[in-house]
């Protein structure tokens, strides 16, 4: 998924979409489906944003971690 296709930004800025705003962005998805789901929820977001068992997130148990 092209994820920075789906950020607006400010029409004055010039270049890409920076990683502050997109590590961001994908925060504020997480835990809004986390708010409205819960971890199941989270699960599948982050299953269909390709970020589920990569070296960014990690599940032990219940318990979903980002690297920093």
């Amino acid at each position: 998924m092209q994820f920075p296709t789906f950020i607006n930004k400010n029409i004055s800025h010039a270049g890409g979409i920076s990683e502050k705003a997109m590590a961001a962005t994908v925060e504020a998805v997480i835990g809004a489906a986390f708010l409205d789901g819960g971890f199941n929820a989270v699960q599948t977001v982050t299953v269909n944003l390709g970020l589920h068992d990569t070296p960014y997130v990690s599940m032990t148990g219940n318990d979903l971690r980002a690297s920093q």
